[in-house]
């Protein structure tokens, strides 16, 4: 699995998996990744840290 705002390769069992309440699921790999998606509105493209190749 790929984490959805950095695409780093996440294990099943470390992955942090969020439903939406229309059926959308995102999973993240840290809580630093879910935290500037979900509620920093972040731009991967925008942010040093996000893998740039992935």
């Amino acid at each position: 699995m790929k984490c959805t705002f950095c695409g780093d390769e996440v294990k099943i069992h470390k992955a942090i998996i969020y439903y939406q309440s229309n059926g959308k699921s995102y999973v993240f790999c840290s809580s630093k990744c879910r935290r500037s998606m979900l509620i920093l509105n972040r731009d991967p493209k925008k942010v040093k840290w996000v893998n740039k190749n992935g």
